[in-house]
């Protein structure tokens, strides 16, 4: 069965439902860099480090680190440092937000104030956004990764529906395809 033959009653279908984010991870060219902004500047605190010898991949010998940083609900973000001659630099990021990027959750308005202010007293280039339901502040980690730091406005929790959310991707597919609805 391939991804584009899937049904939405597929979701039904699997022995186990997913529980939540155990990480994300990405490569990075300077993990003492990464550790200072994710642990130092975000305080996600760094809970496992691994070091390993073989790169699963390539099936080669290799040596890397892999260092977890643990959010409040447990999950992690995660980064990879090879060291020299066991692959390639990472590929470049783009530090346009539309393209990618990882969107941290605060509890209040005013922890994304808090963390603009940090950001700005470190010479940390940032900028805030005030969307319909969403406050957030955009800022690049050392690797330049965007990365938000959000606060949900209360207005979140009534965009809450999987039945409209469908219907309106169904219309928007339909009109970016030029197709009438």
């Amino acid at each position: 069965m391939s991804v584009a033959s899937l049904k939405r009653s597929d979701a039904d279908s699997p022995v186990a439902r997913l529980q939540q984010v155990s990480h994300t991870a990405v490569r990075t060219k300077d993990m003492e860099a990464i550790r200072r902004f994710y642990e130092d500047f975000l305080g996600l605190p760094m809970v496992t480090s691994l070091v390993a010898d073989f790169d699963v991949v390539t099936k080669a010998k290799s040596n890397y680190i892999h260092c977890f940083f643990q959010l409040a609900d447990g999950s992690c973000i995660a980064f990879f440092q090879f060291e020299g001659g066991f692959r390639h630099d990472p590929l470049p990021r783009s530090s346009d937000p539309y393209e990618r990027h990882l969107a941290l959750r605060v509890d209040e308005k005013e922890n994304v104030d808090q963390f603009a202010k940090r950001a700005t007293s470190l010479g940390i280039d940032n900028f805030i956004v005030d969307h319909d339901d969403f406050y957030s502040l955009y800022l690049l980690d050392p690797d330049g990764e965007q990365v938000e730091v959000t606060w949900h406005k209360p207005s979140f929790d009534s965009i809450i529906n999987s039945d409209e959310a469908h219907r309106i991707l169904t219309n928007w597919l339909s009109k970016a395809r030029g197709q009438e609805v």
